[in-house]
Formats: C-alpha cells, structure tokens, sequence
C-alpha cells in the first residue's frame, strides 16, 4: 500500500542510523545501497501500478473515496474519522479489538519491556509500524477496514512485535507460570479464528440486525455492540448449525483456493509442533536449561585449548 511509503523509509533510516558512526569510519555502505535500491524499485513498481489504473503516477484511486452518511458516521472523505473513535475502535471495541482478534499481541505488548532494555533501537523499529498504522488508520473514514474479521488494517505491524514475545520467553525462565500464560493466551488466540473458518463474513452480515449491504445502515452495531460482534455473531451461528466440524475444512473451497488443502495441513502441522515446543520449554523440559562452561583451563578434555584468531593475526 502506497500508506506504507513512509513507514519503509523510516525504518530504512532507523536501521542504518545507530550504524553511521562505523559506516563512515570503516566503509560497508554496499549493503545499504542495495536496500535502498530495493526500496527505490518498489516505489517504481507502485507508481508504474497508478499510472496504468489512474492515468497518473501519483493518484491511487482513493481520492475521494468515502462511505455513508450513516451513524456515527459522516460520510466524508479519506481520513475524516475523529482520531479518538479510531484509536477506541481498533483498541478496544468489540468488533476490531486488536487486543481480542489477535491475543499474541497482549502477550508481545507484556514482554516489549525485555525487548526495549536488550536492544532500544531494534525495539522502536519493531513499535513503530504499529503506531504508524494505528494513527493512519484511525483516521481513514473506514478505520473498521470493510466488512472482514478482525483487525486487518495492523495486521501487517503484529509480526514486527513477536521478537518481543521471544525476548520475554527467555528472559523469564525461571518463572514457569509466565511461559504457561503465555502459551494460553497464545493457542487462545488460535482458537479465536475458527468462528471466522466456519462461518462466512457474508453469512454474519446478512444475520446483523438492521443491518443494510447497501446503505451500511446500522454498521455501527458490529462495531460497538458487543452481542453484535463478529466473534459472537459467529459463534451463534456456528452453533445453530450444531457446530459442524466440517464447516473448518479449508480443501472444501479447494475449486475457487487452489492449494487449500495443502495450506491447511502446513498450518496444522506448524500449529502442532508450536504447541509442543511451546508446551516443551513451558513445562523447563527445553530451552530454559543454559549450558555452563566446564571448569578448568582445559575445558575438561586435557587438551589446551587454541587461541582465538585475530585481525591481526
């Protein structure tokens, strides 16, 4: 997205900044010519895009793209929201929580304190997409992102916040209750998205009070009331047709998703060895033991052992 311009030049800059007194002292500056140069070619590429559906590089097709007049929204364009309603709306509220559709990111937000005391800068990079998109998006007239599951507006900024969860898990070895948590809230968050295979956006909306595919007419309800929300309403659903364990079978779209059922048994397999390893390390069986050096000159071995290679040398 042509949103996410700014956001690429600023980690590019804050990737190579902390690293200019050395650039300039020893040289090495290839690598980042190269990335730059990847960044020139994608920004070509998104305006040889406009141009061939605009006429024009430098139009995206969004000006003055805007919704229905409809409470509480005022139908005008592009980013036309009360930032306070966005901000609310993708944080908290019902039906686009990032917090409630996307659990991971309450333990990655938990575990954020490691990451920023080990290493500053490659925290900031990591937060800040997400607070990048939170602000675009919170004032865009659609900051819900359409009628979808979710949060898909940040979603492109939850994996840059996973090193995070990954600086936590090592950190808090010692406290097994921390990793069990964290391990819930985690396959909780994977358990979260089966309404959304059972049962279709359309088949929600079509069930929401009020509700107009026309006119958006009461859309607010999916929103902000939480027995209107799309993990309620799909739960209700899914429970009128008796929970049918059918209805999670991705290969049953194989005619219009090529590759389904290859996609769904990755996903399951990569599922399974997450919960095991997770449930592994939570448990102390792995990853929480630190191999100590062995005592003596020797290493142990009776051999001496040889020195390091320098620069020099």
């Amino acid at each position: 997205r042509q949103s996410d311009a700014p956001l690429v030049a600023l980690m590019l800059a804050g990737a190579a900044w902390p690293r200019m007194p050395a650039l300039r002292r020893e040289g090495g500056w290839r690598p980042w010519f190269a990335a730059a140069g990847l960044v020139a070619a994608g920004a070509c590429g998104a305006m040889a895009y406009n141009a061939a559906c605009t006429g024009s590089p430098f139009r995206t097709g969004y000006e003055g793209d805007h919704g229905q007049a409809v409470y509480p929204y005022s139908g005008a364009p592009g980013f036309s929201t009360p930032l306070l309603v966005g901000l609310y709306g993708n944080l908290f509220s019902t039906g686009r929580s990032i917090f409630l559709y996307s659990p991971a990111v309450l333990v990655a937000v938990g575990c954020f304190g490691v990451l920023w005391r080990r290493n500053r800068t490659f925290a900031a990079l990591g937060l800040a997409p997400g607070v990048y998109l939170l602000a675009v998006w919170s004032k865009w007239w659609a900051w819900h992102g359409g009628m979808v599951w979710g949060n898909r507006t940040l979603l492109p900024a939850l994996v840059l916040l996973m090193p995070a969860i990954a600086a936590g898990w090592e950190e808090r070895t010692g406290r097994r209750w921390a990793r069990w948590a964290a391990v819930a809230i985690l396959a909780l968050g994977f358990l979260i998205q089966l309404p959304a295979l059972a049962v279709s956006v359309g088949d929600f909306y079509a069930s929401v009070e009020g509700f107009d595919s026309w006119t958006f007419e009461n859309e607010y309800r999916v929103h902000f009331v939480p027995h209107a929300c799309p993990l309620a309403g799909h739960l209700r659903i899914w429970r009128d047709r008796n929970w049918r364990p059918e209805d999670l079978y991705l290969w049953r779209h194989a005619a219009d998703l090529p590759g389904a059922a290859i996609a769904t048994a990755a996903l399951v397999a990569l599922l399974g060895v997450g919960l095991v390893l997770g449930g592994s390390a939570a448990a102390g069986r792995w990853g929480s033991r630190v191999r100590q050096p062995a005592t003596g000159s020797d290493g142990g071995s009776g051999q001496t052992p040889r020195p390091v290679p320098t620069r020099a040398d």
